[in-house]
């Protein structure tokens, strides 16, 4: 799943959540983008079915907004929208967290510091706790 597009759908939730119109058009089209495009993981098949009618949905609403025919996002689906993405943000987070103590794993069996590669986990919201050789 594409990351940025995440990021962005998640930077506007809470405006979104309160109204806000151009957040909610930010998050609708960063919502398209992060599943549009994604690849889907063997435990991410039941969220990609769940939120495949929402897709739908949301494509629907955004061609009648780029038509003039849509003034307002209803706030349903708004809010369905953000509970997708935060399952999604989940998903990837877990995925994450999940590569990098394999990684962390291998790089001890070979002596090597992982410290020296593994920069990636806060980028992606999977904080370590102080140093990875710890973990």
């Amino acid at each position: 799943m594409p990351y940025g597009a995440l990021q962005r759908a998640l930077m506007h939730k809470q405006q979104a959540l309160t109204g806000n119109g151009p957040a909610q058009i930010q998050m609708m089209y960063a919502f398209i983008n992060t599943l549009d495009n994604s690849v889907v993981r063997e435990g991410e098949v039941g969220l990609m079915q769940r939120a495949a009618p929402l897709l739908d949905r949301v494509k629907q609403f955004s061609a009648k907004y780029a038509e003039g025919k849509a003034a307002a996002m209803p706030p349903e689906l708004t809010r369905q929208m953000a509970a997708i993405l935060d399952d999604v943000n989940e998903a990837f987070t877990a995925r994450l967290t999940a590569m990098r103590s394999h990684y962390i794993r291998r790089a001890k069996k070979w002596n090597v510091d992982p410290n020296s590669f593994m920069d990636l986990p806060e980028t992606f919201g999977a904080k370590p706790s102080g140093n990875i050789l710890d973990q």
